[in-house]
């Protein structure tokens, strides 16, 4: 994987981060390519990491969704 993107959180404001990160994915499942997502683990051990293969992005009650396989 060429780039890495971390969003941890927002607020609701304008995020240009996760605007981009939206746009990654968009592209990611538009050009059929496998990503990398990373997100916390149960009781505060080291973050997980998985590769997705994304299939559709949803925006429902303030909230981002990613359907997909993963590997």
């Amino acid at each position: 994987m060429e780039n890495s993107i971390n969003v941890y959180s927002t607020s609701g404001q304008k995020n240009t981060l996760a605007d981009n990160v939206i746009a990654a994915i968009q592209t990611a499942i538009c050009n059929k390519r496998v990503i990398s997502i990373q997100y916390p683990a149960s009781g505060g051990q080291e973050p997980e990491s998985r590769m997705i293969e994304p299939i559709s992005l949803g925006f429902y009650e303030q909230n981002w969704y990613l359907i997909g396989f993963a590997g």
